[in-house]
């Protein structure tokens, strides 16, 4: 991860650097758009194109949406993408940031640029690792991360996630949600959403997409589902071009992955030699294949083809074929008008080693646009960070060193220090007036010299006592650094990463997702600092 750090802040900062391995650089977008205007003609059927209404539609989507979608039956409108794996009530933080920039950014481009362009999210729901997506984590009232895990008692081994039903016991990690977080004025819609939402979908792709419309309905997000017959359709000179020329594309990946590790850079993706880039549907499952010896082998089912027998089932059944992380950009590039793709760090380190593998599916590599990252900073955190003058950032240190921090600043052992420097200052005061005294009337000295004792002997308990409190604020410390990490850095990665949405919308209502909308900063490739 640290590497993939490095070469997204290079991305970010020093594009120079890395300008052989994209085609655009994200911060001059009228280079992008002086070579891509006018250029994207309209590649849907009306079939295709009320395929797309309709699945919309049964999302709940926008108005909006529904216009942007008929945008995208119009030559010359482009489209923002960006895209997740369906994870459970959304899943992390990242996926809000990533659908808002894509919004924003075709936002901007509209504006500045004078081009039709649309939003979209592409549901990634033909991914079969469930393993990833099956969990969702919030921080309870006690901050303490819980996570809330979704087992279904259905098979689910190598299924896609839009093959993946949803069963009553979604309805608990409801309740576990809503339990474990604080009241609210607006908590009561937004458990009724998510269990109405629940009600109407199938699958747990359906429910993601559900949920997104929810989240985005005025903003006329479009929503892809990977799995619907016009992406399969559309899929068929990408999946063949891969069939008719196998591993190729693995070649390409690997060259660019050399490349990348001879400037100190990690090699994000690794192919083996006899991977091919899509997985075959048989048996109900996803399955990995393989090219040896002139066949096509289909890992965990035994079945293999020759390459005829690939290409007609193709033609035929398109369903039967679905894309890897390698194709997949590139089939959603080929059936979309993309100007712009909107992506994290990881996903950045991966199309560093994509440009040549555009070249050799005759595409052209879009913008890949940082998606804005972001830190919310409940009220209760900020206190704590006030309280000791901390920034947003001390909480990515270790505990030891960031306990050393507060007591070297926040000092109760400083107090002590003070009323020692105090008492020192008194006692020269009070000798200076004994002498005074003694020189008027010798006989009064003695009670000067009795306050004297008795405001050191006061003093001497006010010292003890500080050091006492400070001891008992050495523990309250402790746990306020507890509270802070819990919140900022769960689980020591970023807060984005781990904590998903919903109980953020619970405390501020659905209209949080507007206020982040107005906030983020779809320029600043930093991390932000939102207080909520």
């Amino acid at each position: 991860m640290a590497q993939t750090r490095e070469l997204f802040a290079d991305y970010c900062s020093g594009f120079e650097r890395l300008r052989h391995f994209f085609r655009y650089d994200p911060r001059d977008l009228s280079g992008a758009m002086s070579e891509l205007r006018g250029t994207q003609q309209r590649r849907f059927s009306e079939n295709q194109l009320n395929e797309i209404r309709l699945y919309n539609k049964r999302m709940d989507c926008s108005n909006e949406t529904l216009a942007n979608i008929d945008k995208l039956g119009v030559d010359g409108t482009l489209a923002v993408v960006t895209g997740q794996q369906p994870g459970i009530f959304t899943g992390p933080l990242y996926t809000i940031y990533k659908t808002l920039t894509a919004i924003k950014l075709a936002k901007h481009i509209t504006d500045r640029f004078g081009v039709a362009a649309v939003p979209v999210f592409w549901n990634a729901s033909e991914d079969h690792d469930f393993q990833e997506v099956r969990h969702a984590e919030i921080i309870n009232r006690d901050s303490r991360v819980i996570s809330l895990l979704y087992e279904p008692k259905t098979d689910i081994e190598g299924k896609s996630i839009f093959d993946i039903p949803l069963e009553p016991s979604i309805n608990f990690l409801i309740d576990l949600m809503a339990g474990d977080t604080n009241e609210s004025e607006f908590k009561t819609y937004l458990v009724d959403l998510l269990r109405n939402s629940l009600g109407r979908c199938y699958s747990l792709a359906d429910w993601f997409s559900h949920l997104m419309q929810a989240l985005f309905n005025s903003y006329g997000l479009i929503i892809f589902d990977a799995h619907l017959p016009p992406c399969r359709e559309l899929a068929r000179p990408i999946i063949g071009r891969e069939i008719k020329i196998p591993v190729r594309s693995s070649r390409l990946i690997n060259e660019a992955g050399a490349q990348l590790k001879s400037l100190a850079y990690h090699q994000q993706i690794a192919r083996n030699a006899d991977d091919v880039n899509f997985f075959f549907y048989a048996q109900g499952r996803r399955n990995k294949v393989r090219f040896k010896k002139n066949k096509f082998l289909v890992d965990r089912v035994g079945l293999e083809y020759d390459q005829n027998e690939m290409l007609d089932m193709l033609a035929e059944e398109p369903q039967r074929f679905s894309p890897s992380a390698v194709l997949r950009p590139l089939i959603q590039d080929h059936i979309l008008p993309t100007v712009a793709y909107v992506a994290g760090p990881g996903e950045i380190a991966y199309f560093a080693q994509m440009r040549n593998t555009y070249v050799f599916f005759e595409l052209v590599m879009p913008v890949i646009y940082p998606r804005s990252r972001a830190v919310l900073i409940e009220p209760r955190i900020a206190k704590i960070l006030r309280r000791y003058g901390l920034r947003v950032d001390d909480a990515f240190k270790n505990r030891r060193d960031l306990l050393k921090a507060i007591v070297s600043q926040g000092a109760p052992s400083a107090v002590v220090q003070s009323c020692d420097r105090n008492l020192e200052g008194i006692q020269i005061i009070l000798d200076e007036f004994r002498r005074e005294v003694s020189e008027f009337e010798p006989t009064l000295v003695d009670p000067v010299d009795k306050l004297k004792r008795k405001i050191g002997s006061e003093m001497d308990n006010l010292r003890d006592k500080l050091a006492q409190a400070g001891k008992l604020d050495t523990e309250v410390v402790e746990q306020q650094v507890e509270k802070l990490k819990a919140h900022l850095f769960p689980e020591g990665k970023e807060q984005e990463r781990v904590f998903n949405i919903f109980p953020y919308l619970f405390s501020n209502g659905i209209q949080f997702i507007s206020r982040l909308e107005k906030t983020l900063d779809i320029a600043n490739f930093d991390r932000q600092e939102i207080y909520v």
